[in-house]
């Protein structure tokens, strides 16, 4: 199977048991995901990383022995941060760690499952062999963060007049 149409390898961290197993529940059940396994801390989370090098980390901020962007900045993986932590400048230290996604508990399984379906669909996109073209750039980015079309793709209002002005005059 090639490298963009394999199942992404997920590494569930969090510190509830139970959660971390609704959590893989969620990934068992969409496409394109397998759980790789679970952990509980930071440190089971990183010996797993080292042993399995997992596609994508789902994170809960506190674990018992650290954090979990911390980890996620130091793994140098795709992750989804899923925590109850909302502060402004946590959500800034998971965006600025990369994270692909950020869903505050108590979340839907529904809200968990379109995350991870646009993080299946963006790397379907940008897992490929060859350079991507800007447009591939845009849908993959615009995929990942539910955008209905990528910002480039989208007309501003003077472009649409300006269109409009030099369409008339080639009449």
């Amino acid at each position: 199977m090639s490298k963009n149409t394999r199942d992404l390898q997920v590494l569930v961290v969090d510190d509830d048991f139970r959660v971390a197993q609704i959590h893989a529940d969620v990934v068992t059940a969409t496409a394109g995901l397998q759980v790789q396994g679970t952990a509980r801390t930071v440190a089971e989370a990183r010996r797993m990383i080292t042993a399995q090098a997992p596609d994508l980390l789902l994170a809960d901020v506190y674990l018992p022995d650290g954090d979990g962007i911390d980890l996620v900045r130091a793994a140098g993986v795709d992750a989804v941060v899923l925590s109850a932590a909302a502060e402004p400048a946590t959500v800034r230290r998971a965006l600025s760690a990369g994270v692909h996604g950020y869903l505050v508990k108590p979340f839907t399984r529904q809200s968990l499952t379109e995350r991870l379906e646009r993080v299946v669909r963006f790397r379907r996109i940008v897992d490929t062999p060859h350079l991507l073209k800007q447009e591939e750039i845009d849908r993959a980015l615009s995929l990942l963060h539910g955008s209905a079309q990528p910002a480039s793709a989208a007309a501003s209002a003077t472009e649409q007049l300006v269109l409009a002005a030099v369409g008339d005059e080639e009449r």
